[in-house]
């Protein structure tokens, strides 16, 4: 009995092997198959378990505003559809629009290529379904943006490839081909394989360069240390900055010019307050506003947070001592 048998097989008794998941598949065929034949794999992260349990509540969380919509009795949760490597799952089935929906919580919001395929495959194998719904929600805000898909040529001619893929893995045990170049690569696909898809993978020599071009790299290798030396000075100058205010701010006056030491200097602070519409700002400065937008300025208006200015200038005459950057000045 070969590989893919056996985990067919395996779906008609749950305590046994899972076949492969599609919403791998979809990501990566190649960590599909080595999810399905159950090879080595890193235990997920606290960040990345907390990705899983946050796409998980969100998907129950809008499958639950199908149901309001559509009724508890039009609306399968999670069901389950056969594909060639096992069994996929949709979020949900609406089944007056004979739609499968899946539910994904991304941060940046973007409809990525990979919930497009698995979409694709949950509409191409189902055998009602005629298109499918990409729901993206911001996990912030739980606003959510939907987006319509039509099963065309392209996507069935993609999802057959990638199931082709695995199957034909599990037949004969040859993993399909990666979709990483670089082991680093795997971490925005999510899979946990890796390390043992990579195990016997050395990394490509570097392509050699001359003449002008190995110029300009030395060039650009000086004013990349030059800007991280001088991105370092930057920051140390800053914190000496606000040390030195510190040592200040308590002992002198908001809005008080002072003199020491050859410098002039002081220190403006603004409290909390509204920054006005421009529109609407030459109104109030004429008095011309009317009370009740002046009251209930919500539309018009936001909450300025207070801040503070400091001035530093030289009086005539002083000059300040010159850096000392040690052996090698960082410029």
């Amino acid at each position: 009995m070969d590989t893919l048998e056996r985990l067919i097989q395996a779906e008609e008794h749950p305590a046994k092997t899972p076949g492969a998941r599609w919403s791998q598949a979809a990501r990566c065929p190649r960590m599909a198959y080595y999810g399905a034949i159950d090879a080595p794999a890193a235990e997920a992260d606290a960040e990345t378990l907390a990705r899983f349990d946050r796409g998980h509540m969100h998907g129950d969380w809008y499958t639950a505003k199908l149901v309001e919509e559509h009724g508890e009795e039009n609306v399968v949760r999670e069901p389950g559809v056969p594909w060639p490597g096992g069994i996929l799952h949709p979020d949900a089935y609406v089944a007056p629009l004979r739609e499968c929906v899946e539910v994904k919580s991304h941060t940046d919001g973007g409809v990525k290529e990979d919930d497009l395929t698995q979409l694709a495959g949950q509409v191409h194998y189902h055998p009602e379904a005629e298109s499918g719904r990409l729901v993206i929600v911001d996990p912030l805000t739980l606003r959510s943006e939907s987006t319509a898909l039509r099963v065309t040529d392209y996507w069935r001619e993609r999802v057959e490839s990638i199931s082709d893929q695995v199957v034909s893995g599990l037949k004969s045990g040859v993993p399909p081909e990666r979709v990483c170049e670089h082991p680093n690569e795997a971490r925005q696909h999510l899979c946990p394989h890796a390390r043992h898809c990579f195990r016997d993978w050395t990394p490509p020599d570097p392509v050699k360069l001359a003449g002008e071009l190995a110029e300009t790299a030395r060039a650009l290798y000086v004013a990349e240390r030059q800007a991280s030396d001088l991105a370092k000075a930057t920051e140390r100058a800053k914190e000496e900055r606000d040390r030195l205010r510190g040592e200040l701010r308590d002992v002198i006056e908001p809005g008080v010019e002072y003199e020491a030491g050859g410098v002039k200097f002081w220190r403006t602070v603004s409290a909390n307050g509204v920054s006005w519409d421009k529109r609407l700002a030459a109104a109030r400065k004429a008095r011309t506003l009317q009370p009740e937008l002046e009251l209930d300025h919500g539309p018009y208006a936001s909450e300025r947070k207070g801040a503070e200015r400091w001035t530093v200038k030289a009086t005539e005459g002083f000059e300040a001592p010159a850096e000392d950057y040690g052996d090698e000045a960082p410029f």
